[in-house]
């Protein structure tokens, strides 16, 4: 697929031209490079013919430069004859590397109406970095992403009849939002590249933006129903206490401040709290452990309730694993417990607020308390933050694969969170740690003193962020510092920043085999 590429000009830069035409002199997906100058009406086809360019490009070059009206409306006037072609905008703020424009070339299809570059899940490199490390990363694509409210920090590829559905009031943030928001009603996909280096120049990507072409612009989005927004009486502008978008706004003489309270967990009058064991698990023999697997499953029972998709899961385990023990940190109706009895072997609903760290512990002190940990040679620990989409073969090919490594997850992240910046903050760095939504332990493992250790020493901890550091990469970490070998099923990339699940977890991958639930429709 060739198309057009519109690069926003908000100065004159010679060094800008030089290097973009550096990176796409000889690609054949760019068929007309066209620059549009945005904040004056400078005469760049005159000043182009005149200057001298070393760059060498085989596709046709065009200068343009419109004076009035909105940055949408002039670049919906340069692209009104590319009807029926991409075309791809780029702000002069960005600078992507020759890899991406290839990339992006082979994205759009039927299904996938915009594909968006943006800053967050990407690396922000020197231009001498973008040059040397052009050959040795991946660009990936991740789907329905939100992009940046503002739009010079966003790079889009789509058809260019496309653009006509933006807003022409907006003058530099929410266009792409719009755009992101029109591909989804028409029930296509947003793809989002992640993992690229590219250059980032604030200072112009803010040059052509102020508070007031924002506050204009936020009006314009939520009077659009690009944004959301509240809608007040005028005596609740004088005071009111609200709940909106998940958080509470309290309006006090129409000043509003958003606060987001963490919400205790409630659950119906009737909900219960229990431990039932459905088989004695020490009466065990061979003959019961064919497979000589157990799982610890931990989960949440919403509203007292379990869904279809964790009794799908549980049912598809069963035939991979002897022994199952379901544990919730929460309560659950009668009728749920009797649901999950059919399904495991161990059915402990309590809440004990160690979030699903807390729920392994329990689970792992059942097995040993019940000597099945000496009888297993495997033990899968999981939980319901996926759900399980594939079939039997799939199972069966993550646990062959996972005889080969003494500790294999479906997914290994690179980075993770490295020193303490401050109170629950950390700076984000290479820390590459198994993800324990899915994860098959060797009887080596599993029976070590360290391991053991582990798993008693876990603790209520009220910052997640604190849980993950700990507890999830701090399981690796404790691997790694014992020389055990590490493994996943989806392949490790040393060089990713990206979490790994965003990549392989969703819906829209070739071969979906789990589904991580905040990547759900």
């Amino acid at each position: 697929m060739k198309y057009t590429l519109l690069v926003l000009l908000t100065e004159d830069n010679d060094n800008y031209r030089t290097q973009l035409e550096e990176r796409i002199s000889d690609l054949e997906c760019i068929e007309e490079i066209r620059y549009l100058h945005i904040t004056d009406s400078v005469d760049l086809k005159k000043r182009a013919e005149t200057e001298n360019y070393n760059i060498k490009v085989s596709v046709k070059i065009s200068f343009s430069g419109l004076t009035g009206g909105t940055l949408t409306s002039k670049i919906q006037k340069e692209v009104k004859d590319l009807e029926g072609r991409y075309c791809m905008i780029l702000p002069q703020s960005m600078l992507p590397s020759k890899k991406f424009f290839q990339y992006a070339a082979n994205v759009p299809d039927e299904s996938t109406g915009v594909l968006i570059l943006g800053l967050h899940d990407n690396k922000v490199v020197g231009k001498d970095c973008l040059q040397s490390a052009e050959d040795n990363y991946t660009i990936y694509t991740v789907y329905n992403k939100q992009p940046s409210e503002n739009d010079f920090e966003n790079c889009v590829l789509c058809k260019a009849e496309l653009l006509n559905s933006i807003p022409h009031a907006l003058n530099g943030h929410f266009s792409v939002s719009a755009l992101y928001q029109t591909i989804l009603r028409d029930g296509k996909k947003a793809a989002y590249a992640v993992n690229e280096r590219l250059c980032f120049d604030r200072k112009t990507g803010n040059s052509f933006t102020d508070k007031k072409i924002y506050s204009k612009d936020l009006k314009t989005a939520k009077r659009k129903g690009i944004v959301p927004s509240q809608k007040m009486s005028f005596l609740e502008k004088l005071f009111s206490i609200k709940k909106f978008n998940g958080r509470t706004l309290y309006t006090f003489l129409g000043q509003t401040v958003s606060v987001k309270v963490k919400k205790t967990p409630k659950f119906p009058s009737n909900a219960v709290e229990v431990e039932e064991k459905v088989r004695d698990l020490k009466k065990l023999t061979d003959l019961d452990l064919k497979n000589s697997r157990a799982c610890l499953f931990a989960s949440f029972t919403k509203d007292g309730l379990v869904s279809n998709n964790t009794l799908d899961y549980l049912k598809s385990l069963r035939e991979y694993c002897d022994v199952i023990v379901y544990v919730a940190d929460s309560k659950a109706l009668p009728l749920t417990v009797e649901k999950l009895k059919k399904l495991c072997d161990c059915v402990i609903v309590k809440r004990h607020k160690e979030y699903d760290f807390g729920s392994y512990k329990r689970g792992y002190q059942y097995l040993s308390d019940s000597h099945l940990l000496e009888k297993i040679d495997s033990l899968l620990i999981c939980n319901d933050s996926v759900d399980f989409v594939g079939n039997s073969e799939d199972l069966k090919e993550i646990f062959t694969k996972a005889k080969a490594d003494d500790a294999y997850a479906l997914c290994m992240a690179t980075y993770g969170f490295g020193k303490k910046i401050k109170k629950h903050r950390y700076e984000w760095a290479k820390n590459p740690h198994l993800q324990s939504y899915f994860m098959v332990l060797d009887k080596k493992v599993f029976t070590a003193e360290y391991f053991k250790k582990f798993m008693s020493g876990i603790k209520r901890i009220n910052s997640k962020t604190e849980i993950i550091k700990k507890y999830e990469m701090g399981l690796s970490e404790m691997l790694r510092e014992n020389n055990v070998k590490m493994g996943s099923f989806y392949p490790y990339d040393d060089t990713n920043i990206v979490n790994p699940y965003a990549i392989y977890l969703n819906q829209f991958v070739k071969r979906s085999v789990f589904v991580k639930h905040m990547l759900s429709k």
